[in-house]
Formats: structure tokens, sequence, C-alpha cells
């Protein structure tokens, strides 16, 4: 199972403690964290995918904004207007500049997102967890 979540960046950067998201260790994921040239991240969230069999954990940490467990394909306007309203909620929090569209995807919020994070530079389907 696969599941996107907006994670805060934890970390100093030194060796010993490197920029990561803040994701249980035990969770496979992959994070996009754009930095500067000085290797400080630009912003203190990450977009993170996380797969696993269990991925309860994210929903029981408060720092962690997780996204519905839906495929991808999934239209936003077929979730649920309490869904919508968080998901609405947790951008305008983050300070995302995002919106979407009643036409819009699970994905193609994801893919904004992960645009708007990193300068146009971001492709989920670069970033994706390999089964």
């Amino acid at each position: 199972m696969k599941r996107y979540a907006i994670c805060p960046v934890i970390g100093t950067g030194a060796e010993s403690d490197a920029y990561r998201a803040k994701v249980p260790t035990t969770m496979n994921h992959v994070a996009v964290i754009p930095s500067y040239p000085d290797g400080t991240p630009r912003w203190p969230w990450a977009l993170v995918e996380v797969a696993g069999e269990d991925l309860s954990a994210l929903d029981r940490d408060a720092a962690v904004d997780a996204f519905p467990i839906v495929a991808t394909q999934t239209l936003l306007s077929s979730l649920p207007n309490t869904v919508q309203a968080r998901i609405r909620d947790v951008l305008q929090r983050r300070g995302v500049g995002v919106t979407f569209s009643a036409d819009a995807t699970v994905g193609d919020l994801i893919d904004a997102i992960g645009q708007y994070l990193d300068g146009g530079q971001f492709s989920r389907i670069g970033t994706a967890i390999r089964d």
C-alpha cells in the first residue's frame, strides 16, 4: 500500500543528523526536500510517498498531514466533503499555493504540490517507490 503525506523536515544538516522527512524509520519512503545551494531546506516540510502494510502511524502524528488512502486516479470531487475541506485546510495552513478543480484527481493534486514545492522540477513518476 502507498500513501502520500506532507511531513515536517527534521535534522540539523550535520553529517550525523541529516535533513530528512519526519517519517517512522520503519516505513519505506521517498521524500522530496528541495534545498538552497548551502544545503538548507527551502521549506519546513516535505512531500513524502510512504509504502508499507500499516501506515496508521502517519495518522497518529499531529505534525504529519497524510492524504487519504485512495488510488491516485480517484477524483477529488468523489471524496467526502469533509476530506476535501481538510485537504484545502492543509494546503492553506502549509502555505501551498495550489487549488484543484472538480475534475482533478488525487494524483493531479500530488503532482501540483510537488511542482509547487520543487519549483517545477517534480515528477511523481521519477520519485515513486518501486514495488
